[in-house]
């Protein structure tokens, strides 16, 4: 698998494009102007691509928030945080946004045609059943994520216990709002289940289909 990044507004040209394979990252700038020279790879400016087997990722190591759209279907797509940790890209061909605009695009397979299971997930290509930022549900999606969105991937996923604890439920309110998100987002383990399988799969679905759209009401 080769992924195909592209730097907006700088020309064509071996600087402004960059073929990553497996195993390699890329970092860019979030500057579309001719000013940045068309370099794409300016490490801590902008964000970093990161390039799997099957799939690609992208981090956002600016101080605003960045877009990712779905060149292909206009509107679909979700904003990456500020200094957020990876984000899985379900786009093949990807526009990346910042405060300049438009500054990269990339070329790559989205995770459902990869030919694996990468984040745990089936569905028909319908819309996801995006949770209300008021509810119970989204809460609980937002915990799990929470270290995430900061940037920590060491850290194990909270439990039950602890987003009880924080959230102030039950254990077993945390635990159907858990099964019916897996539910709702039509969830399957890949391959044989494991305890917390239904944590993981939801924090990679959150991240690849936009559902956390910002702090809980």
């Amino acid at each position: 698998m080769v992924v195909i990044a592209e730097l907006v507004g700088v020309g064509s040209g071996p600087q402004s494009q960059k073929r990553l394979s497996p195993g390699m990252e890329l970092p860019f700038a979030a500057c579309a102007r001719s000013c940045c020279g068309g370099e794409l790879i300016t490490p801590g400016i902008g964000g970093v691509i990161y390039v799997y087997e099957r799939h690609y990722e992208m981090a956002n190591r600016a101080a605003t928030s960045m877009r990712v759209s779905n060149l292909e279907n206009p509107g679909e797509g979700f904003p990456i945080p500020p200094r957020s940790g990876r984000s899985p890209i379900p786009f093949e061909l990807a526009a990346f946004t910042g405060t300049a605009g438009h500054v990269l695009t990339v070329y790559g397979p989205e995770p459902a045609r990869s030919g694996g299971k990468p984040f745990c997930s089936t569905g028909d290509g319908a819309a996801p059943s995006r949770p209300r930022r008021d509810t119970t549900k989204y809460h609980v999606l937002y915990a799990l994520c929470e270290g995430r969105l900061r940037g920590d991937h060491a850290s194990p996923l909270p439990t039950s216990t602890q987003i009880a604890y924080d959230l102030s439920v039950s254990r077993t309110t945390v635990r159907r709002a858990i099964d019916s998100l897996a539910d709702d987002l039509d969830l399957s383990p890949d391959g044989q289940p494991t305890t917390g399988w239904k944590t993981h799969a939801l924090v990679n679905a959150a991240f690849s289909r936009g559902l956390i759209t910002g702090p809980p009401a």
